[in-house]
């Protein structure tokens, strides 16, 4: 909501402090930090993508594509593994969440 207020350009402001803020906090909470960034990001960041009117698929894959492959090398985890298996579990989510058909969105 800050990037709306200061009008900078949202989607560009909005992914990099996704990135360090909702990761960061996962950190502070003593949250096991991996699932509370899963659960955490798959729902900011897809209504983050409603919110800025953008195509809400294209705009929800490539976001999390991008944030939770960076949140794997935050969290100091081996990261091609990492990133595989929150994809996995991220994208699909995200898909049932636009109300997309569940198995055409996942398979690509």
């Amino acid at each position: 909501h800050c990037c709306f207020m200061l009008s900078v350009t949202a989607a560009s402001c909005c992914l990099p402090l996704l990135l360090h803020v909702v990761c960061h906090c996962c950190f502070m909470l003593s949250v096991t930090a991996a699932s509370c960034c899963l659960s955490l990001l798959l729902h900011v960041v897809c209504h983050c993508c409603f919110m800025l009117s953008v195509t809400a698929a294209s705009c929800c894959l490539s976001l999390l594509l991008h944030v939770v492959c960076h949140c794997c090398f935050m969290l100091s985890v081996t990261a091609a593994s990492c990133c595989l298996s929150l994809l996995l579990h991220v994208v699909c989510h995200c898909c049932f969440m636009l109300s997309v058909t569940a198995a055409s969105c996942c398979l690509p």
